[in-house]
């Protein structure tokens, strides 16, 4: 993303000053549009919750708040946030499939796509109730998980779930819902939903321009969808490490434990506005040259696992590679057991969570000399 704003030239010299840039998450900024809203209404209290339903045209993302305090309001993710494939997109396909079935054959073969979407806007609101109940039913799905979650953790349902989004004006679906869960889901006139995410991303620049500025709302902590970390190798413990992962190490002359995984980040973990995490770790090297990288992994599981291998759930997310030159000359020297002489590289990984993104950075001799910023999936 920040290579795509560079290129776009959002980050080009101006008369201004350099442009910093600063990334929110669509839920995210459709929330602090729509809290925003609600602090015209004075029954909001410190400690109520409220789910954002923010259903666009080709997904439907969930966001779950607790109310920290309503002067200043200043709110705290509750729960995992959660989304699908489920947006208005998919209705006008599924509503054409059907119309597809319907027509003899060989008839709609000259329509072209304008008189396909001609022929929505004309008929949208007549289709038919087997095509749009199946992709409100399924929204109405995450929202219940939302709600069961607040429920859980507090022992009481949200009290408000709000719909933003274009799919999110939809009467069809903002009546499913109240059927479903009651007078708490609420929907706003006019385009406020359309324009959630816009007005909700501009709050957050201006708020992080000026943080004194009374723009209704600030987002004291995420929730972490996804955990982070490296693959390591240890001292292998018998009864704790398993056999597979036992290899025999010539230059520590012991047997270490491989496929080790260090989470910095977990999911499902509190963040707040800004945090570090530092793992140092050691090298030994045997050639008088080194290019260093670091294999960044990911994983979406509640509870990911101490060893790669024990969950198919692991994924590779990016490589960090260290840019800079090491002073091989510098490193101090390590004897083994047997007398073989290593250079011994001490360095230090360590990530920086702020505003949605996670930056990467390796620290050797005193300087940075690797990073890597990811576009981290918080709530």
């Amino acid at each position: 993303m920040k290579v795509a704003a560079r290129q776009a030239g959002i980050l080009d010299p101006r008369p201004a000053g350099p442009t910093t840039l600063r990334f929110v998450s669509e839920p995210e900024a459709a929330a602090l549009a729509t809290i925003k809203d609600l602090s015209k209404r004075s029954s909001i209290n410190a400690g109520d919750t409220i789910v954002v339903c923010d259903a666009g045209g080709g997904t439907v993302d969930l966001i779950s708040y607790i109310f920290q305090s309503t002067d200043p309001f200043v709110v705290k993710e509750c729960a995992k946030g959660d989304g699908d494939l489920y947006g208005g997109v998919f209705l006008d396909e599924a509503f054409i499939r059907f119309v597809k079935k319907k027509s003899p054959k060989g008839t709609w073969y000259p329509v072209t796509k304008t008189e396909e979407r001609k022929f929505l806007n004309d008929e949208w609101e007549h289709a038919i109730f087997s095509v749009f109940s199946p992709i409100v039913d399924k929204i109405e799905v995450l929202v219940r998980r939302q709600v069961d979650a607040i429920h859980d953790k507090y022992q009481e349902k949200p009290k408000y779930i709000i719909l933003v989004g274009g799919f999110g004006r939809s009467r069809f679906l903002f009546n499913h819902l109240q059927e479903r869960f009651g007078r708490i889901v609420l929907q706003s006139s006019g385009n406020k939903p359309w324009t959630a995410i816009c007005r909700g991303a501009v709050v957050q620049g201006l708020v992080r321009h000026n943080p004194f500025a009374n723009l209704g709302v600030e987002v004291e902590a995420r929730v972490a969808r996804m955990s982070y970390g490296i693959k390591y190798t240890t001292l292998f413990i018998e009864g704790h490490h398993k056999e597979a992962d036992k290899t025999w190490s010539h230059v520590y002359q012991h047997y270490r434990a491989k496929n080790q995984i260090a989470w910095f980040l977990r999911e499902g973990e509190d963040i707040s506005g800004k945090r570090s995490v530092l793992h140092s770790y050691v090298r030994l090297l045997e050639a008088p040259s080194f290019k260093g990288s670091e294999q960044i992994y990911c994983s979406a599981s509640c509870a990911p696992p101490g060893r790669y291998g024990d969950s198919d759930d692991i994924h590779r997310f990016c490589t960090m590679k260290w840019d800079k030159i090491i002073d091989i000359d510098a490193l101090p020297k390590w004897t083994n057991p047997i007398g073989a002489v290593y250079l011994r590289l001490d360095y230090v990984i360590k990530m920086d969570c702020e505003d949605g993104t996670v930056n990467f950075s390796v620290y050797c001799q005193g300087s940075k000399v690797g990073e890597e910023e990811v576009e981290v999936q918080f709530n």
